[in-house]
């Protein structure tokens, strides 16, 4: 029987610690072929231009280049890149800013091995990871969402503000704010950052 290709895998964290206890959590399982790792964001820059690995596992807080900053980089040049984001923090600006960078997902670096490794395989696989209580947006059949309406949230999801979508789709500020509210009523959500993981989550970013 041919062997399934591993799946080339960089680690790039500041704490040894960490890099060691990644390590040490995939060696079980043969799929994944770890093939450099690094300590800043520069690591992860230069390391994915060396080697075009099919899964970065990167820190968002680092020395210099913080993990956002490097993911963006480096989507620049390996657009297919998967990538697993380490974070100590929990939040959704957090959530919102990976996305933003071309994020796969994230996981807390406390999470159980068998979190991690679930968040990798994923990952890995071309599916999206987010902790429990940012997993469950669900959308009703009757709340679609509108061909306009999507449109404005990827262009939301990629940062631009509601004056910069009304000029590029030639309609008024005030015209998207009121999109932008009926995005929210729609799915149920409390604000526009939990709206765009809701899209990345369900493939509309």
């Amino acid at each position: 029987m041919i062997n399934a290709k591993k799946q080339k895998v960089i680690i790039v964290d500041d704490h040894e610690m960490v890099r060691i206890g990644l390590k040490l959590t995939l060696e079980d399982y043969e799929e994944f072929q770890i093939v450099a790792e690094g300590e800043d964001g520069s690591d992860a820059v230069s390391l994915c231009m060396e080697h075009s690995p099919d899964l970065l596992l990167i820190d968002m807080k680092m020395p210099g280049i913080d993990g956002i900053e490097a993911s963006l980089k480096i989507k620049s040049f390996q657009p297919d890149i998967k990538i697993l984001m380490l974070t100590a923090h929990d939040s959704q600006e957090i959530i919102a800013q990976a996305i933003s960078a071309g994020i796969n997902g994230y996981v807390i670096k406390t999470s159980p091995s068998e979190e991690i490794i679930l968040a990798i395989k994923m990952v890995s696989k071309g599916s999206s990871y987010y902790p429990d209580n940012h997993q469950v947006l669900e959308l009703n059949s009757e709340q679609k969402l509108s061909g306009r309406e999507i449109e404005i949230l990827k262009l939301i999801s990629k940062g631009f503000s509601s004056t910069q979508i009304g000029e590029k789709l030639f309609l008024s500020k005030y015209t998207i704010l009121n999109h932008r509210k009926n995005i929210i009523r729609k799915l149920n959500l409390k604000n526009t950052t939990e709206a765009v993981l809701y899209a990345s989550s369900n493939g509309i970013i």
